[in-house]
């Protein structure tokens, strides 16, 4: 079929490419006369053997259904999804996501980045706040199911498109195992909860695999290869701000080799175009913050390494191995787990051992670029205080790399039975609630339709509230609100909800400073920004939102009314 295309293709004078000078340059995309020639390129990427083709094996046509599997199944969950109803639908998307989208949607309605229509809003990522702002250009009146479904698509595509670029790069350095094996993590159960967030996770994976292949595929006139790295180095920045990051990882494993071989001039090269793209892309992002509000750092950060400050720099080690173990979570708590944990830790550093010694130098340039990448997004969310699922986005290509290489010398037929087995586990782990405390959230912010339409209404936990309540929460955790950020990291929690004049507090006893009368131990109430407890003085329960009574006792969402003068 792909010959015939190729046929078709090769009668369009279509033609794109600037001349270069490639005496001695063995690049696939390049046709006789030195341009890059999009016949070529797409020959090469999608019909072309491969060097590990075997009699037995066709590697192609194994890739195209690793792609296919991977896209099936993220098309699946997210129509498993949208039959649930709302309220048990609510149990799988975090309340962050309702951040972002109640930003984009004042942004379309105001032209302001605002999450409660008056304080200005700086902590997100550009790329994925863009998109739903058209989405929401495009389709006003959209609701929550489609948006889940078209959100879920993109992320279907994205994710699965990902899932091809890492697998052949598996494929062409490592062999057929090692694109199995790196298949498994895109169906791991990171990546398949993830997928139906409405988070900013399938851009970041999409921009963490275009730079991988780029950097480590060799097909394109090195012009157009610095051109694209430059441009996916920006693209990944504006996705999530901590992109730069993995294009610094691998020049710097790349620059290890590079001064003893021209080998690898070209990856540093790359490499170097990526980390420049990113750096535009960060000063985009900090000149995107200081225009709405008039400062350079977004509150996100600023608030998360508060808390980081207060609870200790933990680095996400759990969340690491959850990746690029793609095992891990799908084996029960136990002996049998420990010894199974250990044994793929063991084969792990047999094999990268291995491949360090006997590799070629491209080969030891990805290991070691694994290595670095994924020890270094660990160190860095160290300091973010709490590490959401969402975060894994950054190690996934890395990780699905690494599973690869460990899996590589598995025999491929036991590879093949494995893969239904564990999309069937990794399917049945992701059926349960990943946040069942969010159904109490939805009830609360369906009974605030109740309250004068004037009444100030605030929380730490404000997505879902302002989403299903259709009116606007003033937001205290400073996630999404710089002056309730400036509020939290003063301890003056408290000061901001009367200069807000707020009249009602909707959340957790814990949240509303509940612990500060109890002998609450430890940072959060400095984490809530009120390390006193002043607040909980001046409040009252006046209602308690339990949707689910029959269940075991829990924290409950409730409806304090702000007493007055108190404050």
């Amino acid at each position: 079929m792909f010959n015939s295309v190729l046929v078709f293709l090769q009668k369009i004078q279509g033609y794109f490419g600037v001349g270069a000078q490639l005496s001695g340059l063995h690049l696939p995309a390049v046709n006789s006369a030195g341009r890059f020639d999009v016949i070529n390129w797409i020959g090469y990427v999608f019909v072309s053997k491969t060097q590990h083709d075997t009699p037995n094996v066709n590697s192609k046509a194994m890739l195209f259904t690793l792609t296919a599997v991977v896209l099936l199944a993220h098309l699946a969950r997210i129509v498993w999804l949208v039959t649930l109803s709302e309220d048990e639908i609510i149990n799988f998307v975090p309340d962050d996501a309702f951040y972002y989208v109640n930003l984009a949607k004042h942004f379309v309605s105001t032209g302001t980045w605002t999450f409660d229509g008056s304080a200005v809003a700086t902590g997100f990522h550009l790329a994925w706040a863009y998109l739903l702002a058209l989405i929401f250009v495009l389709w006003p009146s959209i609701t929550f199911i489609n948006l889940l479904l078209l959100a879920g698509f993109i992320s279907s595509l994205a994710i699965a498109f990902s899932a091809y670029i890492v697998c052949l790069i598996a494929l062409r350095r490592f062999g057929p195992s090692a694109s199995i094996g790196a298949a498994l993590v895109f169906l791991s159960p990171p990546v398949l909860g993830s997928q139906i967030m409405l988070m900013e996770t399938p851009l970041v994976i999409l921009a963490n695999a275009l730079l991988w292949y780029i950097c480590f595929e060799d097909q394109f006139v090195p012009v157009h290869r610095a051109l694209l790295g430059f441009l996916i180095g920006l693209f990944g920045e504006l996705a999530r701000s901590d992109f730069g990051l993995a294009s610094l990882c691998i020049l710097f494993a790349v620059g290890i080799g590079g001064p003893r071989s021209r080998k690898l001039n070209a990856e540093i090269v790359t490499a170097a175009s990526a980390l420049a793209g990113s750096s535009v892309g960060l000063l985009v992002t900090l000149a995107h913050t200081l225009l709405i509000s008039g400062h350079i750092f977004q509150s996100s950060a600023s608030v998360k390494f508060y808390w980081a400050t207060l609870e200790g720099f933990k680095p996400p080690l759990a969340l690491a191995e959850n990746c690029f173990n793609p095992f891990s979570v799908l084996i029960p708590r136990g002996m049998g787990s420990t010894l199974i944990r250990t044994a793929y830790f063991a084969a792990a550093i047999v094999v990268l051992g291995t491949k360090m010694l006997t590799s070629t130098l491209r080969q030891r340039a990805i290991v070691i670029s694994i290595i670095i990448t994924i020890c270094a997004y660990t160190a860095l969310y160290s300091f973010n205080g709490s590490t959401q699922i969402w975060y894994s986005a950054a190690f996934i290509s890395a990780s699905a790399l690494l599973a690869g290489l460990i899996l590589c010398r598995v025999r491929l037929v036991l590879l093949l039975i494995v893969v239904p087995v564990f999309l069937f586990l990794s399917f049945r782990s992701q059926t349960n609630a990943t946040f069942p405390w969010q159904e109490d959230m939805k009830y609360a912010g369906e009974k605030l339709r109740q309250l004068p339409p004037a009444a100030i209404v605030g929380s730490w936990n404000a997505g879902i509230l302002s989403f299903f309540s259709g009116r606007s929460v003033v937001n205290l955790d400073g996630l999404v609100n710089d002056d309730a950020a400036r509020a939290v990291i003063r301890g003056e929690i408290a000061s901001y909800v009367k200069e807000r004049r707020l009249n009602y507090i909707v959340d957790y006893p814990l949240m509303v400073g509940w612990g500060a009368l109890s002998g609450e131990t430890g940072s959060f109430g400095q984490r809530r920004g009120d390390p006193e407890g002043a607040l909980y003085k001046c409040v009252r329960s006046v209602q308690i939102y339990d949707k689910r009574p029959d269940e075991a006792k829990r924290p409950l969402m409730r409806l304090y009314e702000i007493i007055g003068d108190c404050l």
